[in-house]
Parts: structure tokens; sequence; C-alpha cells
């Protein structure tokens, strides 16, 4: 996947544009992008909206520490953990999943049918990083993957983990500790 203005088969276009709508709909005030082209990507968004702060990263720099940044409310990673190693890829998402962002969205390339590409992703590698599948964009027979990771509702609390549940309430008010 190259830049926005290189000719691209019309999946990965509507995949940008499925991001594009995506950010636009959220409407944050704060974007972080991990893509090559993040200005060409979302200029139109922040045109319409100058109140928003975009902060343009190297996948390098984040993944190597040398950025600082302000935590924003999203961020999008695109044509980049398919051109990195794995290990710098997970440094990658663990970084702005646990540090920089409350949302996060990322979009891959998945499975080994990618040719040119540094590393090749299966869903059960994003799952396992906390991420969830949100759209599949079929491209060429191969499945191009929008994944998501929100801070709120990644994980529900289950009903066994309720203060009701613990410390025998049933002997609340009969014995004394």
């Amino acid at each position: 996947m190259a830049s926005p203005s290189a000719a691209q088969p019309p999946c990965v276009e509507a995949a940008r544009a499925g991001l594009r709508r995506l950010v636009t709909e959220l409407s944050p005030e704060s974007l972080l992008a991990v893509a090559p082209h993040a200005r060409a990507l979302f200029g139109e968004y922040l045109k319409a909206h100058p109140q928003c702060r975009l902060e343009q990263l190297s996948a390098p720099d984040l993944v190597q520490g040398r950025s600082r940044i302000e935590p924003c409310r999203l961020a999008v990673v695109t044509d980049t953990l398919e051109h990195l190693g794995k290990d710098q890829a997970q440094i990658l998402i663990a970084r702005l999943r646990d540090l920089y962002c409350a949302t996060l969205y990322v979009l891959v390339p998945i499975g080994p049918d990618w040719p040119g590409l540094k590393s090749h992703w299966e869903a059960s590698e994003l799952v396992a990083l906390g991420l969830a599948p949100v759209k599949t964009y079929p491209c060429e027979g191969r499945p191009l993957q929008l994944y998501r990771f929100d801070l709120h509702d990644y994980k529900h609390t289950p009903q066994w983990l309720n203060p009701s549940h613990w410390a025998n309430p049933e002997r609340w008010d009969k014995a004394r500790w």
C-alpha cells in the first residue's frame, strides 16, 4: 500500500475512505497517525476541523521511544505494520494502546498472500494484542482488515467480579472479624 495519491486497487482506496469516514464520525480533537501520508489521508477532516491537533509519527521513532507526544483521543495506524518486523510492530501497538491513545484503529493486510511485505499478519496475532476486528475489505482475493482497541470497552467486567460476591456477604452482619 503506497501513497494515497498513487494508483491503488479499489479495495485499498475503499479501506482508506472507511478510515476517513471513521475519523469524521468520531470527530476527535486530537489525532495520532502512524501512516506515511497522514496529512493527505486526513486532509479534508483537518481542513473542516482546524482545532484538531494531528501528530504524525514514524514507526521507528515511536518504537525506539524517540518521540515525545501528548496522549491523544484517537490513533490510526495504516501502511505501517506490514513494513516492520513483528517485534517492532508489536512494540508499536503496545505503546500506542498502553500509553498514547484511548482508541486505536489499525488497518493491516492479513495472511501470507501479500507479496513484498516484511511481515505477514494473522488475525489471531492482532487479537492477542487486544485488538478486535471491525471490518474486512476484500482486496483481490485477500483480506485487508481494520482492527480496533478502545480502552473503555476492551474488557467487560465479569459478573463474579462484583463486590456482592466477595468476603461471604451472607455473613456481613452476623460475625465480627
